[in-house]
């Protein structure tokens, strides 16, 4: 492991982090896990999504977000499950008919799954039924502070990952998934 990297274990973490990648290639040329992420992502986003994706103009963007974001939004299922310590986590499903797959989306930091509205509107034709949650903390689910919905505290990170594995067996895998995706920001 080179001295500037940052992870003791850079393996198995992001080969993106500056200083990994490098020396993580000379040390295993031929373990390369990240080309999987890369794949998968080159896959989704130029392959899937530019022949049927939808997407507004910024012509007029407030107007047709109105006429035809909001409506896609608000026809979806919208529910909330006892995370861990009983805490209640809220999401919301966009379930296709004759779907191809399932896409579970995660917001990142100071976020709510109320952001991706416009994203679960562009992916309307791909075949992915859209599933998304709020951690624990962040948007719509409960807090472990009530003085200030700006903080966000958590006992454990651990307490995410648990709460993320019950939404996925309980809601996402609810109905079984041809192929199962995840979209994921900086959580």
């Amino acid at each position: 492991r080179r001295a500037d990297c940052p992870h003791p274990k850079h393996l198995e973490l992001d080969f993106f982090q500056p200083g990994c990648y490098s020396s993580a290639l000379k040390k295993h040329p031929t373990r390369k896990p990240h080309i999987m992420k890369i794949r998968t992502a080159l896959i989704l986003f130029f392959i899937i999504l530019p022949s049927s994706a939808h997407a507004i103009s910024e012509t007029d963007y407030a107007s047709q977000y109105a006429a035809s974001v909001r409506p896609l939004y608000e026809g979806g299922t919208f529910g909330e499950f006892a995370g861990t310590d009983g805490l209640l986590i809220k999401y919301a499903a966009f379930e296709q008919d004759n779907e191809t797959g399932a896409l579970i989306i995660l917001h990142g930091k100071s976020e709510s799954y109320i952001k991706y509205a416009e994203l679960v509107y562009d992916l309307q034709d791909t075949g992915l039924s859209c599933y998304l949650m709020d951690f624990r903390g962040f948007g719509f689910s409960e807090r472990l502070l009530d003085d200030d919905p700006q903080k966000v505290y958590v006992d454990s990170f651990d307490d995410y990952v648990e709460d993320l594995q019950t939404f996925i067996d309980d809601v996402v895998m609810a109905k079984p998934h041809a192929k199962l995706f995840i979209l994921a920001h900086s959580m």
